[in-house]
């Protein structure tokens, strides 16, 4: 994660309406919100100005700017109704891209 920070952070500056990085975290820092606030500081104190974290394992995950429910998409796909026209575009894009296999990111030494 400090490798991805140090290469995204630069760039954010020429995005003038905004943009931001997802970075996330497993279930150890539930029980280490200071680590997480280091992180997020570091970032900022580099010229970030946007973060996202979330955890890996949640049933929220973003898909390309958008927030969809893995639930929701699931029920998508059975062919039951839901909610929103983004749990739609979600199992679209999981379905070709398998983008709930995401992987945290391990940073190489």
């Amino acid at each position: 994660m400090p490798l991805h920070i140090k290469q995204a952070i630069p760039f954010h500056e020429y995005f003038t309406s905004g943009t931001g990085d997802l970075f996330a975290f497993d279930e150890t820092y539930l029980n280490k919100p200071e680590a997480v606030l280091d992180i997020i500081e570091g970032a900022f104190s580099l010229g970030g100005r946007y973060i996202t974290t979330y955890l890996h394992n949640t049933d929220l995950i973003r898909v390309t700017g958008y927030l969809v429910k893995k639930s929701e998409v699931k029920k998508a796909s059975e062919g039951e109704a839901v909610l929103r026209d983004t749990d739609i575009l979600g199992y679209g894009t999981n379905n070709i891209a398998h983008v709930f296999e995401r992987r945290l990111r391990k940073d190489e030494p």
